[in-house]
């Protein structure tokens, strides 16, 4: 006779889970009865639109947030939320803890989304508390500076043996690259089709304007934006040689088309689906080193990264760099970046427009971090969670 599968529920209920996710919980339901549920919830048109004002953006950052958050205010309209009916063996809890009484393992991405991602709102205490408890099986960071953000953040001598990392790892795919069949560099900048703030909290304006000062030395090179554009971004640079824009939706097989085309993606601050997609397409990168970005990308190795203390400040004081992250952001929404850092992207960008043999070889290192024996492979970090989940249902 089988054993009966145990079941996982993936907290908090009813909220979607970043589509990097997907692959990983589709594998766990393999072994498990995954209780996962997601409500497609509508942006309000209002709270977009005024959200996108700089000026806005920082009072609610830096006084309004701290007492009062958009996430509260949506709570005031919707139902409690509900546990499942179903009866199950262990939570898997993303950047929130719990609060009722099972047993979880936090998954965390930053110490501060422990207080709704700002830091003035963490209850340090009742944090410690609540991770040094029987419940708490055991705490998974993301990264390595996720870890940083906790230890330096929350007094964690009760619980320090609960703490792992491990690295979030992504399927790798045989593609057939059919890369400079011209002699034409593509260089490529992709950020949300339905988030409008993402174009410039990707560093839109900073990339673009680091093209325009590779455009006139390199005949043959495009830099194509796949992203919801602002109308005055699309104005101001409509005329300028080998730019596109994007702003449909692509479906999974364009935007496969599109990495198997370019060479090069210049995005100042990639998140972290974007990162694994270019190590699986062999593309380098070139970008900040912010929070977590030069752990994915080694510089001058598989890309390259840029010095970001100017945007986020040093990371040498983690709590004060968590803390102010969110409204160090602002900053990209500067219609007149810094020239010094636009000069910096557009240096490196050049050094790989000149050398292909340079581009080829850090797309070749960036896959290899996703081989069997790499950092992000994806069996591997699989193995690694269920060896996790297994000791903490058994330590139940």
């Amino acid at each position: 006779m089988k054993n009966k599968k145990r079941t996982i529920a993936i907290f908090p209920f009813n909220e979607k889970r970043h589509t990097v996710f997907n692959s990983f919980i589709l594998e766990l339901k393999k072994k498990y009865n995954i209780i996962y549920n997601p409500m497609i919830k509508e942006k309000s048109k209002v709270i977009i639109m005024i959200s996108r004002i700089p000026f806005i953006k920082y009072l609610y950052y830096k006084f309004i947030k701290s007492y009062f958050s958009i996430l509260d205010f949506k709570n005031i309209f919707k139902n409690k939320e509900r546990k499942p009916s179903e009866d199950y063996d262990l939570i898997l809890a993303s950047n929130s803890i719990p609060d009722f009484p099972c047993s979880y393992i936090l998954d965390l991405e930053i110490v501060n989304a422990l207080g709704g991602y700002d830091s003035r709102r963490m209850d340090k205490e009742k944090i410690k508390e609540s991770l040094s408890s029987d419940n708490c099986k055991a705490i998974v960071c993301w990264y390595e500076i996720s870890k940083d953000s906790l230890v330096n953040t929350i007094d964690c001598s009760s619980f320090k043996e609960k703490i792992k990392v491990i690295p979030f790892g992504f399927p790798s795919h045989k593609f057939k690259i059919a890369r400079n069949k011209d002699e034409t560099v593509k260089l490529l900048f992709v950020s949300s089709v339905n988030n409008p703030q993402d174009f410039e909290q990707k560093g839109g304006i900073i990339a673009i304007e680091s093209y325009l000062k590779l455009v006139n030395s390199f005949p043959d090179i495009t830099l194509t934006v796949r992203s919801y554009v602002p109308k005055w971004v699309k104005k101001k640079y409509k005329n300028i040689r080998g730019l596109t824009f994007i702003e449909k939706f692509l479906s999974e097989e364009e935007m496969k088309e599109l990495f198997l085309s370019s060479d090069i993606i210049l995005e100042p601050t990639p998140g972290l689906q974007l990162l694994l997609e270019a190590m699986d397409y062999s593309i380098p990168v070139i970008c900040f080193n912010a929070w977590m970005i030069d752990e994915l990308v080694q510089d001058s190795i598989t890309g390259f990264t840029i010095d970001s203390s100017k945007i986020f400040g040093s990371k040498d004081n983690i709590e004060k760099y968590v803390e102010d992250f969110n409204i160090n952001y602002i900053k990209f929404f500067n219609r007149n970046p810094d020239k010094e850092l636009v000069d910096k992207f557009a240096e490196k960008a050049s050094i790989l427009i000149k050398n292909q043999k340079m581009r080829e070889k850090m797309g070749r290192n960036a896959k290899l971090l996703l081989s069997e024996k790499g950092r992000y492979n994806f069996d591997k970090m699989i193995k690694e969670y269920i060896t996790l989940i297994e000791q903490s249902i058994k330590n139940k």
